[in-house]
């Protein structure tokens, strides 16, 4: 079996196994032995994964070298093939050389983590609170954000009531976002710790879900709006019939509002969203209702989804307060949409009090169609010829509520807000289609503090790594 191993990690690993050696016990030490021919990638290469990992694991039972096992289970990859030629041994023997001239660099970075939180510590109580942790992440502007900066301190504090936690475990709490797993996938899978159990290091909890969700609309990166056209294939009988009700939905009123007949207009366009945006703000604020309700009469956590549903409804919202600043509803326009809001607003909370799974997934083949709609408006408006009105919007300013809401700027035009939108549909259809499935007392697994946390502290650790490569 090859063992093949990151030389920068595994130097690291075990410069800082080395230095705490001669104080463990004789049992421990062997498997520091054992942890060394796995970190520096030893010339036995017969070495099994069976053989090694018994031992590491081990290591990780000791709060002192819990940074340095993790860093080395993080980064070894453990693969099946057989070599049988020398080159791996020579090979070998280059890595080695290559980890012990980085042990000196990388055993300074654990010491740069221990300085940053000794001078932090302004009351010398040894532990870090959540000023203290800001404090730590300003000094490093190139990496961290202020909004970023002050949400992680919110979340920090909030988690912990106030309280801060000893050096040691912060120290603990790197390893722990070191060794990781995976985020969320569009299955709904949980964070590692939901799904297990297993408590984080800091004890953060997920208290702050039920009242700090609240997303900032600040400017889109140019990866994040360019919206692909996915789809996700129903499974089950239900999902097929979610997806067959929004093709006759959709069907019907391509028809009654002529859209696929004649060329797009500015005032098809407008009467169309104008529409269709006062509906789209139904379910999200309707979601949000019964989840508030439930809360409430079962004195329960709601986990942080009824912040969520709140934000899209309210979303869908300024969507429409964007768009009436460009055209003002006539008389016929708000007696529908008052028609409209009276059937589809009571037959959803109707049906989502029976099964909010089908509501979910039928919102999110909604909002798919929803991302088509928005990408043939986009299309139309930068293929537009000079001479058809389309392509004032390339050039024409936003309505002031949309450049102070997406962040536009005072450049922002009309064709930027489209994006913006369609960047906005394209979460909601991500978010609804995540959701259905989810019980009724899981933890919303889009916003998990605990994660959001780790991920701050995998910055920090790599902002590290990069300096010390300086």
């Amino acid at each position: 079996m090859t063992i093949q191993c990151h030389h920068r990690i595994g130097s690291f690993a075990w410069s800082h196994l080395s230095r705490r050696a001669s104080s463990l016990p004789s049992s421990t030490k062997a498997n520091v032995g054992v942890a060394k021919q796995l970190m520096l990638c030893g010339r036995n290469r017969k070495q099994t994964y069976s053989t090694v990992m018994p031992s590491l694991m081990m290591l990780r039972a000791h709060p002192q070298l819990q940074v340095a096992t993790a860093m080395s289970s993080r980064c070894c990859d453990f693969s099946t093939k057989t070599d049988n030629n020398d080159d791996a041994v020579a090979a070998s023997d280059d890595n080695m050389k290559k980890h012990q001239q980085n042990a000196a660099e990388i055993a300074k970075i654990i010491r740069n983590i221990k300085a940053d939180l000794v001078e932090a510590d302004v009351n010398n109580d040894k532990k870090i609170d959540a000023e203290e942790l800001k404090a730590i992440l300003k000094k490093y502007p190139h990496v961290f954000k202020d909004e970023d900066i002050f949400e992680i301190g919110e979340v920090f504090y909030t988690s912990r009531g106030g309280e801060g936690v000893s050096h040691e475990r912060f120290m603990k709490a790197i390893s722990n976002a070191i060794d990781g797993k995976e985020e969320i996938d569009e299955e709904g899978v949980q964070h590692r710790r939901m799904q297990t159990g297993i408590s984080h290091p800091l004890g953060l909890g997920t208290c702050s879900t039920e009242y700090m969700y609240g997303k900032s609309r600040g400017v889109y990166s140019d990866e994040e709006l360019e919206v692909k056209l996915t789809h996700v294939e129903p499974k089950t009988m239900q999902d097929k019939m979610a997806l067959q009700a929004v093709g006759v939905v959709r069907f019907l009123f391509d028809t009654v509002s002529m859209w696929n007949h004649g060329e797009i207009t500015q005032a098809k366009v407008l009467r169309r969203v104008i529409f269709l945006e006062t509906v789209a703000g139904i379910p999200g604020f309707v979601a949000a209702m019964f989840r508030h309700f439930r809360s409430l009469r079962t004195f329960t956590r709601d986990g942080g989804m009824l912040n969520m549903f709140l934000d899209e409804a309210n979303n869908e919202r300024m969507h429409l307060l964007s768009f009436v600043r460009m055209r003002d509803p006539g008389l016929f326009m708000r007696f529908t949409v008052l028609a409209s809001q009276t059937v589809v607003g009571a037959g959803f909370m109707v049906l989502y009090a029976i099964a909010p799974d089908f509501c979910h997934r039928f919102v999110g083949y909604v909002e798919e169609e929803a991302c088509h709609t928005y990408t043939t408006i986009i299309k139309e408006i930068e293929s537009a010829q000079e001479a058809n009105p389309m392509s004032e919007w390339r050039t024409q300013l936003a309505p002031r509520i949309a450049r102070g809401y997406w962040h536009l700027g005072e450049d922002g035009t009309v064709l930027d807000m489209m994006y913006a939108i369609r960047a906005d549909e394209a979460e909601h259809r991500d978010v609804n289609h995540v959701v259905s499935g989810l019980s009724p007392d899981q933890p919303n697994p889009l916003y998990n503090p605990e994660e959001k946390f780790d991920q701050v502290l995998k910055k920090y650790v790599e902002n590290m790594l990069e300096r010390g490569k300086e």
